[in-house]
């Protein structure tokens, strides 16, 4: 059964990324963080190395155009197509549509019940585009 999961709304016009490998979490860069909050502790955690992203709690790397996110002892991946994202996490595999980011198809493989929400899947999504689009991180791509 699916429903649908609701509209999401952007509200800062910029989208400031934290980077790991970086970060002492002195709390410095909430002085000059162009939008509201502090980026050490709310804003999205990339890892720009495959060890840094292994001691992550939680947080996102990028290999390959595939973004991870760990995310409660989980990890999900978002891989973009030419028309689709594939959307995939421990139990189920779904291709979504690139804009709407509707379900095209979604294969699970647990036996369990199991929710899965695309919340997740469209923050990736922009978390991928920016980190492509912008070069932060290119060298792995």
């Amino acid at each position: 059964e699916t429903k649908e999961d609701g509209q999401y709304r952007i509200r800062q016009p910029y989208q400031v990324l934290n980077i790991e490998d970086f970060c002492n979490e002195c709390g410095n860069c909430t002085t000059f963080c162009p939008t509201a909050g502090a980026p050490y502790k709310d804003k999205p955690k990339v890892a720009l190395t495959e060890e840094s992203f292994r001691n992550m709690t939680e947080g996102f790397f990028l290999e390959n155009h595939v973004l991870r996110y760990k995310k409660e002892g989980e990890i999900l991946s978002l891989t973009e197509t030419k028309d689709a994202w594939i959307y995939e996490g421990k139990d189920f595999s779904a291709i979504l549509d690139q804009k709407s980011f509707e379900i095209r198809s979604i294969d699970i493989s647990s036996q369990e019940q199991k929710e899965i929400r695309l919340h997740d899947a469209v923050t990736m999504s922009l978390i991928l585009k920016t980190l492509i689009q912008e070069r932060i991180i290119h060298e792995n791509c």
